[in-house]
């Protein structure tokens, strides 16, 4: 782009007056930004490890005076001030260096220099600038908008299997619902309890959750996203998840999430089988193979278990591909937040028969023996993911894969 400049000559031209004579320039190009200035300002952090996976934990704010305002959103550290440096595409603050992998004005992607080269992908760490948004409601204001009523996630996809998620609000804590549905048909529900508080930092507002257990909420068990947008009938909260992906290759929930007053789906209360479900410390949820998780018995047990009972429906030598239950098994060996993926024997979308898919589910379900993960520092029972996929080949299970 070039600037105009116009410069004014008077000439006597006769009678003919003023002659206006323009010259252009071009425009002085901005100078790019050293990685210290890219740095500078407000970031949301979100750490990966060998262990488990944390989004939205700390939140920094780089200064030009070398110092940076650190705060553990999810009460997993006090807050605290370090003194920050970028030299040679390294990251340093306090005692901590990071090699730089990625640095935008909205992206900041690093890995621990320290890491093992053969376990780097464990130790990265990556962080978002929080969302500007328009002027929210005081903390207190929300908090009325938010209480004695039944939220819904308004935009949760349907079809197939799916599940949809209630949020109660009543004070300071909120009863997640979740109704449980194949092809529109109900299936079956589990529910859990939840603390929440909003906090305000550095003029953000956050909605950090801790989980319900016994009598108290667990102050060291958070999930924290940004409140972007709220009113009366709708609130909308932020997590910096989206687009990485975590490194067992699954893509973490949408970015936006948002919610909207609605009521409880109407079910006949003999067919909501509804159990309690609670995680121990979300924060730690991980793969099964990383804490160890195991099933009384091992994979042959399991393997008996559900053979023995599945049942070949009638008329379905045409059913062949893979199905794939997903789910989570708690501290106490309780399963719940079930998931479900089915593809045909050449990895392309398909929809099995109901009577196939939905008599394997509940069979999973049914696993009664579960011994929970252990972390292998704190030797704590912890909640693990965990999945099983079942071969099937004209409507027999030929193969249970762990």
């Amino acid at each position: 782009m070039r600037k105009l400049l116009l410069v004014l000559f008077v000439f006597l031209l006769g009678s003919s007056g003023i002659l206006l004579i323009a010259f252009t320039q071009p425009e002085l190009k901005d100078k790019p930004s050293t990685p210290s200035e890219k740095i500078l300002g407000t970031w949301l952090g979100t750490y990966f490890n060998k262990y488990y996976y944390v989004s939205n934990h700390t939140l920094f704010h780089f200064e030009e005076d070398g110092k940076v305002d650190v705060r553990f959103l999810n009460g997993l550290g006090e807050d605290t001030t370090w003194h920050w440096k970028v030299e040679e595409g390294q990251l340093y603050m306090d005692t901590l260096v990071y090699d730089i992998d990625l640095l935008t004005k909205d992206e900041l992607g690093m890995t621990t220099a320290s890491a093992p080269s053969e376990q780097r992908k464990y130790y990265y760490r990556a962080a978002k600038r929080p969302k500007e948004v328009r002027t929210l409601p005081e903390i207190a204001a929300i908090e009325t908008i938010l209480d004695g009523k039944t939220w819904m996630d308004r935009k949760q996809a349907k079809g197939g299997f799916y599940h949809l998620d209630y949020w109660q609000v009543e004070g300071k804590q909120f009863h997640l619902t979740r109704y449980y549905y194949h092809d529109d048909t109900f299936l079956f529900a589990e529910s859990e309890t939840y603390c929440y508080e909003i906090q305000d930092h550095n003029g953000y507002l956050f909605f950090v959750t801790t989980s319900y257990q016994g009598d108290s909420c667990n102050v060291k068990n958070m999930d924290v996203r940004q409140i972007t947008n709220v009113g009366k009938q709708s609130f909308t909260l932020y997590k910096n998840d989206n687009p990485f992906t975590f490194f067992d290759n699954t893509v973490r929930e949408k970015a936006f999430t948002t919610y909207q007053i609605s009521e409880l789906p109407t079910i006949p209360v003999d067919l909501v089988p509804t159990s309690d479900f609670n995680l121990c410390n979300q924060e730690l949820l991980s793969e099964y193979y990383r804490f160890d998780l195991d099933y009384k018995g091992g994979q042959k047990e399991m393997n008996r278990f559900i053979l023995a009972r599945y049942q070949k429906p009638q008329n379905t030598a045409d059913q062949n591909g893979y199905f794939q239950v997903r789910f989570t098994v708690n501290c106490e060996g309780a399963m719940g937040h079930f998931t479900v993926k089915e593809c045909d024997l050449k990895y392309q979308p398909y929809t099995f028969d109901s009577r196939i898919s939905e008599q394997l589910l509940d069979l999973v379900r049914m696993l009664p023996d579960w011994i929970p993960g252990v972390h292998p520092h704190t030797k704590a029972n912890v909640d693990t993911y965990r999945h099983i996929a079942f071969r099937i080949e004209k409507g027999e299970v030929v193969e249970v894969v762990p």
